[in-house]
């Protein structure tokens, strides 16, 4: 399960500006661990500095940031070509799903 933005965390001993940080996404996992991820297209110095302070106050959450270099290496290992709707590096969108053999979608 996910949830997008439910959590704002504060860092006390900075100043106003940059004093909050709000990851993208809360993952839930089956076992009842969670993770924080946070998806960059483009990355600006106050993200990185927030993502540092976040790592810093609060050490005992895992915050996972998806990338260009997570996209590039995604799509490296052909894992972009099962996922609807992602753009290709020639700005075609896989809009339809082939099925596999058992008549499900991929």
């Amino acid at each position: 399960m996910w949830q997008y933005e439910p959590d704002r965390f504060e860092f006390k001993e900075v100043g106003t500006k940059g004093r909050f940080y709000t990851p993208d996404f809360r993952i839930l996992f089956p076992d009842g661990h969670f993770e924080y991820h946070e998806i960059k297209g483009w990355d600006y110095p106050s993200g990185k500095l927030a993502r540092r302070r976040f790592r810093q106050y609060y050490p005992e959450y895992k915050l996972v940031v998806i990338d260009k270099n997570w996209f590039d290496d995604a799509r490296l290992r052909g894992v972009d070509k099962f996922i609807p709707y992602w753009e290709n590096s020639t700005g075609h969108i896989n809009i339809k799903l082939e099925e596999d053999r058992d008549g499900y979608n991929l």
